[in-house]
């Protein structure tokens, strides 16, 4: 037979053991008793505030990008345009290239010419080398001596021709290579230039300046 004071201890063991379990409970589930779950990695105020700052860079480089894209293109722009006005100042020139003006041909009293059915070819001087049917400028009151060379065997012939009629003139000829010579003075009522059997073909304007 158990004693009372044995089955006392016993008991008071067991009420001991039983809060001891009930405090170590209560500690595990804190205040609320529900366990804090844990921050899902990759979120909160840090990568919020990280994804704004991605977001800005990249309008920022977007913007960039279009404001490099049109800078290049205005400079594309501003040097087509440079390149433009090169080119209509060389354009300038004349109709061959070789524009010329009164001053040039102030040293010039001898002019040479090829004759084809196509048109006079200029020879000397120099400002009218390759040109069909050039200019011709003078001065008034000057002696020229003006040579034609028959190129391609057809006949022509040379004549200068004022408000009138003709002025001045050689005889036609079909003998090619053959040279002819026609000496002039210069005078204010010449104003062009042909062959009289080409005439649509071979004329070119003759400029004639004040002494």
């Amino acid at each position: 037979m158990t004693s009372p004071d044995v089955r006392t201890r016993r008991r008071f063991l067991q009420l001991g053991a039983a809060a001891s379990a009930t405090v170590a409970l209560a500690g595990c589930a804190g205040p609320s008793g529900d366990a804090e779950p844990e921050a899902e990695e990759g979120t909160g105020n840090g990568q919020d505030r990280n994804a704004d700052d991605e977001h800005e860079a990249t309008e920022e480089n977007e913007s960039n990008g279009t404001g490099d894209a049109i800078g290049a293109e205005e400079e594309t722009d501003a040097e087509r345009e440079a390149e433009n006005d090169t080119n209509g100042a060389e354009n300038e020139t004349g109709g061959d290239g070789n524009e010329t003006s009164a001053d040039d041909w102030g040293d010039v009293d001898s002019i040479t010419l090829g004759a084809n059915e196509n048109g006079w070819n200029g020879r000397s001087p120099g400002l009218i080398e390759g040109e069909t049917n050039p200019t011709l400028e003078l001065y008034a009151g000057r002696e020229y001596e003006l040579t034609w060379v028959n190129n391609d065997g057809q006949q022509h012939e040379f004549v200068i021709v004022g408000e009138t009629g003709p002025l001045e003139g050689t005889e036609a000829d079909d003998e090619q290579s053959e040279s002819y010579a026609l000496s002039f003075e210069a005078t204010a009522d010449m104003v062009e230039y042909q062959c009289g059997i080409h005439t649509e073909s071979m004329t070119g304007d003759i400029v004639i300046h004040e002494a």
